[in-house]
């Protein structure tokens, strides 16, 4: 199936009736988003290492049937050597999430040389599903070697490739807000396909009912 959520829960314009209702508790922003879509993807993991205790409370605060992408940090993909510290990140606590753990998402600047890149996704768990955001991602080989995704990315300055490289898809939907037209669409190239859908970036306001129009539309 695929899952359709957002980035994140904690946004001030979602809050006063736009997705939260009025008054509701920002401590209960989690639990509430998770039972109207089906998955969020973690930006907090990107730019600080979580506890395992912290990983244990959004476990117990999402429905058994509600998954959490995490956004792998940056200082894996983003530092001096491609994958350093990536074991620091796996021993972070992200197995408290159990069954709720969906993909991670590997953001890179740039593609790297090929064995650069090879010897990155060759220490990628193959237990765990894996994405990669790439503006230009190149050859595909490695990727399908290593069953990771290519990130979907609907956005200017990137390719938007929905090549299969993985049993999965993995979207970031960047362009939003979309019309009927366009999430007709959206919902088209995704049904009957496994993976993970995010509306992302654009007018992030709209955003969850972005993703709450695409889980309709998917339910058809």
């Amino acid at each position: 199936m695929i899952r359709v959520g957002i980035g994140g829960w904690d946004f001030a314009p979602w809050r006063g009736g736009t997705f939260y209702p009025k008054d509701l508790p920002r401590k209960d922003e989690l639990h509430y988003a998770s039972r109207r879509l089906t998955s969020i993807e973690v930006n907090a993991t990107f730019y600080r290492r979580q506890t395992p205790e912290t990983f244990r409370k959004w476990r117990a605060a999402t429905p058994d049937d509600f998954v959490f992408s995490l956004k792998g940090p940056r200082f894996v993909t983003q530092g001096a050597e491609l994958g350093r510290g990536l074991d620091v990140f796996l021993a972070s606590g992200i197995d408290e999430l159990g069954q709720k753990r969906g993909a991670i998402l590997w953001q890179l600047r740039k593609r790297p040389d090929d064995a650069t890149l090879a010897a990155f996704l060759e220490k990628l768990p193959r237990d765990m599903k894996h994405a990669v955001e790439l503006a230009h991602p190149g050859p595909l080989d490695a990727f399908r070697e290593h069953e990771v995704a290519i990130a979907v990315i609907d956005d200017d300055g990137y390719e938007l490739i929905d090549e299969p490289t993985a049993p999965f898809v993995y979207a970031r939907l960047k362009a939003s807000p979309y019309t009927p037209r366009q999430l007709d669409d959206w919902a088209a190239r995704f049904r009957g396909r496994d993976g993970f859908v995010y509306f992302i970036g654009g007018e992030k306001a709209r955003a969850p009912e972005m993703a709450l129009g695409l889980i309709e539309r998917l339910a058809r």
